[in-house]
């Protein structure tokens, strides 16, 4: 939950200063006062960005999901996403016969974009568990994204 997230993070040794971000908000604490912003819930289905003050390392711990049981709205533009294996998959293979000419995903450390409806084009080749992305939509129209329950 937020709230397991929030405090395993204030606990984190020397951080007093720490923000969550997400597409469409944020929260963050500051040199002990009380959490303020407009983030207040997790969702599966996104991905979130933590910054602090100083490196920690902080172990949290939830439940396995069946990636095919939680779809996902992709609106038009950039959508942050989460990544919901336990493994390395291909983005070819993740987002097979659900990418538009255009799309493209990208993640802190490369891109990809899909060309001729068939072939992913850059440097971002695999998705990685614990790692979130943004998929920009090249689409006009909201559309829903199933991950495949195996991720092949």
């Amino acid at each position: 939950t937020l709230a397991e997230l929030k405090a395993a993070l204030v606990e984190a040794e020397g951080n007093t200063e720490i923000t969550i971000s997400a597409r469409n908000g944020n929260t963050a604490y500051y040199n002990g006062t009380n959490w303020r912003g407009s983030l207040t819930s997790l969702d599966l289905a996104q991905s979130y960005m933590i910054q602090v003050n100083s490196d920690c390392e902080i172990t949290l711990t939830g439940n396995s999901i069946n990636p095919a049981e939680h779809p996902v709205t992709i609106t038009p533009g950039y959508f942050w996403i989460g990544y919901p294996y336990n493994e390395v998959k291909t983005v070819s293979n993740v987002f097979s016969g659900f990418a538009s000419n255009g799309d493209m995903i990208m993640s802190r450390n490369g891109n990809s974009a899909l060309f001729n409806g068939t072939s992913w084009r850059g440097s971002l080749t695999n998705l990685e568990p614990g790692q979130g992305y943004i998929y920009y939509s090249n689409a006009s129209e909201n559309r829903d994204f199933t991950f495949p329950s195996n991720g092949n």
